[in-house]
């Protein structure tokens, strides 16, 4: 089968599609309910931010990648933390919030055959290893600056502000060309990264078991993918609300990228809760599993790559 699989999920990587650092902009929800169904609450499920709000999260994610050569596999692992704070500068009475965003710390490790752990940590002093001076740039550009998003009442990040600074960091440099796909380094950057770890939400009441789709293209260098997210309302009372997910995935090269793939296996699963009474996310746990197969000037190489994506609240701003 050749550039597509049916059936798993992901974040942001480093190179290539070595992450999963994807997901947003184009939306379909079809919300459904099971035929007959009584409503398990009254309560909507949407957020409900209020203006002078402050909240902070912990976004993080691991990528394992395996690359197998003629004689060789090489095995990476990179890991990317970033602290983020919000400011709620509006609430609108359709639930849509005005936020401004502060990235207040981010730190990368990479792991290399060879290199042993390379670090960059924006809280840490002194001089980083040669291989993480690039990333240090970027996201030395990025701490202390002021993002500004609308989230609306279903999760959906949209109307990004960046700052001028990072713009100019990230521009002719080598994320340039991956920033779009989930980071914080571009306007459908930041929109794709909240989408891989904010679900959307039905905005209204729902029973137990209903299900509801959201469709997104993501840009990852030189491919293109398709996931579909589909949500299950796993539990809904008034002091918790659980999301579970499945994605269906397809793969293809972009236009004029002289490769080809087969996107041979691929699974993942996201489990996201709420608190019931705010309406604020809780946790978002994701993993993806890809196994593919690039193709290129008549060679084939196998990776295999593992994802696992976390957004979580901070205790310390509390």
């Amino acid at each position: 089968m050749k550039g597509r699989a049916m059936s798993g999920r992901g974040v942001f990587g480093s190179r290539g599609i070595t992450g999963i650092r994807l997901w947003a902009i184009m939306i379909s929800g079809v919300f459904s309910l099971p035929a007959g169904a009584a409503l398990a609450q009254d309560v909507p499920l949407r957020w409900k931010l209020e203006t002078g709000q402050t909240l902070g999260y912990e976004f993080s994610q691991q990528n394992q990648v395996e690359i197998t050569l003629p004689n060789q596999l090489i095995e990476t692992k990179n890991t990317l933390t970033i602290g983020l704070k919000w400011e709620v500068l509006s609430a609108k009475e359709d639930g849509s919030a005005q936020i401004k965003q502060l990235v207040d710390y981010v730190r990368v490790a990479v792991e290399a055959p060879g290199q042993g752990e390379m670090v960059y940590d924006s809280r840490a002093q002194g001089e980083v290893p040669k291989a993480v001076e690039q990333l240090k740039k970027l996201y030395d550009s990025v701490i202390g600056q002021e993002y500004e998003f609308t989230l609306d009442a279903m999760g959906i990040v949209k109307d990004v502000k960046v700052p001028d600074a990072v713009l100019a960091a990230v521009e002719g440099s080598p994320a340039a060309g991956l920033a779009d796909g989930g980071s914080v380094l571009s306007a459908r950057g930041l929109e794709n990264l909240y989408a891989q770890v904010i679900p959307m939400l039905p905005g209204k009441a729902a029973e137990t078991g209903a299900t509801w789709d959201r469709t997104l293209d993501l840009p990852a260098g030189p491919l293109q993918m398709t996931v579909v997210n589909k949500y299950t309302l796993d539990k809904a009372d008034a002091k918790e609300w659980i999301v579970k997910a499945t994605v269906d995935t397809a793969i293809k090269p972009s236009t004029d990228t002289p490769l080809d793939l087969d996107l041979n296996e691929q699974s993942g699963t996201g489990t996201y809760t709420f608190d019931g009474a705010t309406g604020e996310l809780s946790s978002t746990e994701v993993s993806q599993q890809l196994k593919m197969t690039l193709k290129s000037m008549g060679r084939e190489i196998p990776q295999k790559i593992q994802i696992e994506a976390r957004l979580k609240p901070r205790n310390d701003l509390k």
